[in-house]
């Protein structure tokens, strides 16, 4: 009996996978059917960093750390300081597939980890496996979520909050445990179904996207200090979080260290949000109503709202754990509102970037709550069958539907093909909105127009974009000139006819260890000049300049230090199933 309930089991698990790829599969061949890639505010972006990755491997370099195949192709560290997961599964993808195929199947790859992600989750806090299949199909196909990933192409937050659901699952049984054990002595054992969530989720999270690990990390300390403060079970809370943040912090050391050693001696452009508050960037409750249809990221969806009007309706009937549930869930609505917001803009805090990307947090909260409702108003499994099957049947249409209403109708009416390489007596300066597609054979040329949307976030702040260092000339006697360039792992390479004396390169520099070399090999002095460009001093004339950004003693260590701890943690968790 208990065989066939497991097999049973099996076959729902497998056949929810099957129903949520199908799904998504369909979605994006709707969408890229021609083979065609829409425009998106962070397209351009997140494709010079798949190319920057792409070509960096192709060359037997793995981990770049200045951007000389993208973002202008001028030595920027970008590729350095925005986690590297999601742009380095598309640059393994371009090796065996088309461009455009490939970012559409690093999409798939995305709803799917979502899916995955959050249905374990959902079957690991109490569901069953039917209504954790349920919670998986209706957080991937959730609008706001989905708006993110096929029309505003933020691909670091859309990876990010895919991995969110390990994180609550983790806090989740550290909750759990706090009820139920006695004894006062931590023991690894009991504390390992609550850290292993929480390393692989913080983790994925770190190396997705920046600004929502610190949302979520945020909402993590103020739910410890809740903890803390209401359970007795102190020290196995805390000692359990310190291995599990330890341990996250040590897989992340590669891109951490970096970025926190970049930031901290540079002075850098950081990115910013906008110096006034919109509602798209933190919503009115009437627009997280009005527009829970329409294809946009700043609302909570439908699903979500009926969770919090059945809630309303149900309290009495929820109990104390989904009551508190439901509060904890208005209350993250309510922290990336406008209501909110428009105090918190007169602060530091304003450098925070849409305020909105909070809600994917209370969406799958309010998601579990409304599959736990559809239990406490359904007498038959029967009629809890028929609600899920319904709500899933209408986030699908309204996904469909939406999609096609509020976005792509009008784009496949109006965008234009990029299919022209730009030249000095035509460039193209590429603004975040517009409407354009391209092809696989026209991607490439996202990369040489000037990427204006995120190219320009960690320069140096002395930086001056100058027409000689966008277009790549060479000053040498307040003259500039063209020159042959080509671009190299971590480095250029410039062939001209260059005099002795003092030549400013279209290159940015940083404070790091550059190696200048000329034709013949020889080191070349240089310095950084008052606008963070790279000036180098020949002794002789020369024709080729070759520089090189070389890592640091601690980048190096910081790499490894990574990469020993993936291998001993893969190891390690072999070593503890099989004990």
């Amino acid at each position: 009996m208990k065989n066939n309930h497991q097999r049973q089991n099996w076959y729902q698990i497998w056949g929810g996978y099957l129903l949520a790829a199908l799904t998504m599969a369909a979605l994006l061949w709707m969408v890229g059917h021609g083979n065609k890639l829409y425009f998106g505010a962070d397209l351009q972006f997140h494709y010079n960093r798949m190319l920057e990755f792409h070509e960096n491997i192709a060359h037997g370099q793995f981990f770049p750390f200045i951007s000389t195949y993208s973002a202008n192709q001028i030595g920027s560290n970008v590729i350095a300081m925005y986690p590297p997961l999601p742009a380095y599964v598309g640059a393994l993808l371009f090796f065996v597939l088309p461009k455009v195929a490939a970012i559409y199947v690093l999409l798939f790859l995305q709803f799917m980890l979502a899916y995955g992600l959050t249905s374990f989750a959902a079957r690991k806090m109490g569901l069953t496996v039917m209504e954790a299949n349920v919670v998986g199909f209706l957080y991937m196909t959730a609008t706001p979520l989905v708006t993110e990933s096929i029309q505003q192409w933020l691909l670091g937050q859309a990876w990010a909050m895919s991995f969110m659901p390990l994180v609550v699952l983790g806090f989740y049984r550290l909750t759990q445990l706090s009820r139920t054990d006695q004894d006062q002595r931590f023991h690894f054992n009991e504390a390992w179904p609550s850290i292993w969530p929480l390393v692989i989720g913080f983790t994925g999270i770190i190396y997705s996207h920046v600004l929502s690990f610190a949302i979520i990390a945020a909402f993590a300390a103020g739910y410890t200090v809740l903890l803390l403060v209401l359970k007795k079970e102190r020290l196995k809370i805390f000692i359990s979080l310190m291995i599990a943040g330890l341990w996250s912090f040590i897989l992340s050391l590669a891109f951490l260290l970096p970025f926190l050693v970049n930031s901290v001696t540079n002075t850098l452009f950081t990115p910013h949000a906008d110096q006034q508050l919109s509602t798209w960037a933190a919503p009115k409750v009437i627009d997280i109503w009005e527009e829970a249809y329409e294809f946009h990221s700043d609302s909570i969806g439908l699903v979500a709202i009926m969770a919090l009007i059945l809630g309303i309706f149900l309290f009495f009937q929820l109990g104390k754990k989904w009551q508190a549930w439901l509060l904890i869930s208005v209350t993250m609505v309510i922290s990336g509102t406008y209501y909110l917001w428009y105090y918190l803009y007169r602060t530091s805090l304003s450098v925070i970037q849409f305020p909105h990307r909070v809600f994917a947090i209370p969406i799958f909260l309010l998601t579990i709550l409304f599959v736990y409702e559809m239990r406490v108003v359904s007498r038959t499994k029967g009629q809890q069958h028929f609600f899920q099957g319904l709500a899933m049947i209408i986030a699908v249409l309204m996904l469909f539907t939406g999609t096609r209403s509020y976005w792509l109708n009008n784009l496949r009416q109006t965008a234009q093909n990029q299919d022209y390489q730009p030249t000095a007596a035509r460039p193209v300066l590429m603004n975040p909105v517009g409407t354009w597609f391209v092809h696989s054979n026209t991607i490439d040329n996202l990369a040489q127009y000037w990427t204006t949307y995120g190219a320009f976030d960690y320069l140096p702040k002395k930086t001056v974009a100058t027409q000689s260092l966008l277009n790549h000339q060479v000053v040498q006697h307040d003259q500039a000139m063209s020159v042959d360039w080509r671009s190299q792992p971590n480095g250029f390479v410039y062939r001209g006819r260059f005099e002795k004396g003092e030549l400013t390169l279209p290159m940015v520099g940083y404070r790091a260890k550059y190696v200048l070399t000329d034709q013949r090999g020889h080191s070349l002095k240089y310095h950084l000049n008052k606008e963070a460009q790279m000036v180098v001093t020949l002794t002789a004339d020369s024709n080729q300049i070759t520089v090189k950004r070389k890592a640091s003693a601690l980048e190096m260590t910081a790499i490894v230090l990574s990469s020993l701890a993936v291998v001993a943690s893969i190891l390690f968790v072999a070593w503890y199933r099989k004990r």
